[in-house]
């Protein structure tokens, strides 16, 4: 039978110690709300880019049927970076 060790009387925290443990458990509570907000802003996020996805290839079904098609060198310019074909690797 394994013998337990005898376990230490607890001191009284006093001030600092209440202090300190306040200070832990705000910060726990601020880490955890700050989960719950990048969760959902990453959900917004999901739900934005799949709307405009949607939108993006509605559009381009209306001009593929319009039997005009797209030209296969157009440039495409991004916002802060050089423009770049819309064919070409690393677009």
């Amino acid at each position: 039978m394994a013998q337990q060790e005898p376990v230490p009387p607890q001191r009284s925290r006093g001030r600092i110690g209440a202090i300190i443990t306040a200070a832990f458990k705000t910060g726990i509570a601020l880490y955890e709300r700050g989960r719950e907000r990048a969760a959902e802003l990453g959900e917004f996020a999901s739900d934005m880019m799949a709307e405009a996805r949607a939108e993006y290839d509605s559009q381009q079904t209306v001009a593929g049927a319009a039997d005009d098609p797209l030209p296969a060198n157009e440039v495409v310019r991004l916002r802060d970076r050089p423009a770049r074909e819309a064919g070409a690797p690393n677009a």
